[in-house]
């Protein structure tokens, strides 16, 4: 059923990529170009290489006036991730990737001046998301003078809290701006970033400080009497989120703490993330509570990859009955009928590029699917998720 699936998937970006109107990876034309090098590796077939670089090149094409979308600086910085991922597997030649670089680099520092001076830290679209590129960018060209004001402003926004430091939300919610916890917008996120720059030389005694303080503040907030969940959503939740995917809650905090203890050499957080993993591991929701659909973000098959990528890096069984329930979820949503594969997003249906998108569609899904095929890169994807060991 799996390899059904996949052909279907790619048969509908075949038919419905024109729709797409960002460029991006996560959510445009550049996420169809990785999900032909995925295509390539489980075909076996490197006439497929021939189809992503083509649509690699459209998207970069697509970054002119007559853009469309409404991500376009999110949609440089993926794309120039992406041209360096290539780059590396020989997919395209080095040299022949300066002049994206050359054309967007300045813009992007400029953007990344307004955030700073704005206090979006958001890792989403704020500061910290260009700070990524300008890691990926080290090898190439020095922005030590942005990493270096980025890690003052993170300093500078912290909070110090009865233990630890935490950071606030750039997200509005209801009028308020909250201490949330987790990866996409609290303050797991904000260490998810430090833990890159820390991984990459940058400014490592300073950042070591900011990443063990924030994480003494989320312990604050460890829920270990739940069976299942261990943080709220935010710090006014008296409760454990019940709650799994990508962008909130567990599993981007137990991923950060895992990440800690194994960079920085610190034993308890390793474990500590080990048992938040083990824990998220037992949830399920055979009522479609809370999983609605099987996109990576909020998704059956984010999860799915997820563990999968913790199995690997683990060298453990613990995480297979999570692995085939979750799985199994992807391949129950295959039941819609529709153009897109027989699957539907529940989440940004707004979005015209949704269906087909990395990030929130069948893209994404195929991608996933495909995974073990790929070897040594079959995790690369989730990258673009921020989620890498």
């Amino acid at each position: 059923m799996k390899d059904k699936i996949i052909e279907q998937i790619r048969g509908a970006i075949e038919n419905k990529f024109p729709i797409l109107s960002s460029m991006g990876v996560c959510n445009g034309l550049a996420g169809v170009s990785l999900f032909y090098y995925y295509y390539a590796a489980y075909k076996k077939d490197p006439d497929y290489l021939e189809m992503s670089v083509r649509f690699l090149e459209e998207s970069i094409d697509g970054l002119n006036d007559g853009y469309r979308g409404t991500t376009i600086l999110r949609d440089i910085v993926e794309i120039g991730t992406l041209l360096n991922f290539y780059a590396k597997e020989s997919i395209i030649d080095k040299s022949d990737i300066g002049f994206f670089y050359s054309n967007f680099d300045d813009t992007l520092v400029s953007f990344f001046r307004e955030s700073l001076s704005a206090a979006d830290l958001s890792p989403i679209s704020g500061a910290i998301h260009y700070g990524y590129y300008f890691i990926e960018r080290l090898r190439d060209k020095d922005f030590s003078a942005e990493l270096s004001d980025l890690i003052d402003r993170i300093e500078e926004l912290s909070w110090s809290g009865p233990k630890g430091i935490y950071w606030y939300s750039s997200i509005e919610r209801q009028g308020h701006h909250l201490v949330e916890l987790g990866g996409s917008h609290g303050i797991a996120g904000v260490v998810s970033f430090l833990l890159h720059a820390y991984d990459n030389g940058i400014q490592q005694e300073r950042v070591r400080r900011l990443i063990t303080g924030a994480l003494e503040y989320l312990l604050l907030y460890r829920h270990e009497d739940s069976s299942l969940y261990t943080f709220p959503f935010d710090t006014t939740e008296k409760k454990a989120n019940p709650r799994i995917n990508l962008a909130y809650g567990d599993l981007s905090i137990g991923y950060v703490f895992y990440k800690a203890g194994k960079l920085l050499g610190i034993d308890a957080y390793r474990l500590a993330g080990i048992e938040i993993l083990t824990k998220s591991g037992n949830v399920r929701d055979e009522g479609g509570a809370f999983v609605k659909d099987a996109i990576l973000l909020y998704g059956s098959e984010g999860i799915s990859s997820f563990f999968s990528l913790f199995k690997r890096e683990l060298a453990t069984d613990r995480f297979d009955s999570a692995i085939q329930y979750w799985k199994g979820k992807t391949l129950s949503f295959n039941s819609h009928g529709n153009e897109f594969a027989g699957y539907r997003s529940y989440f940004n249906q707004f979005d015209v590029n949704t269906p087909l998108s990395l990030m929130n569609g069948i893209a994404g899904i195929g991608i996933s699917l495909m995974a073990e095929e790929v070897g040594a890169n079959s995790y690369e994807f989730l990258k673009y998720l921020r989620y890498t060991l």
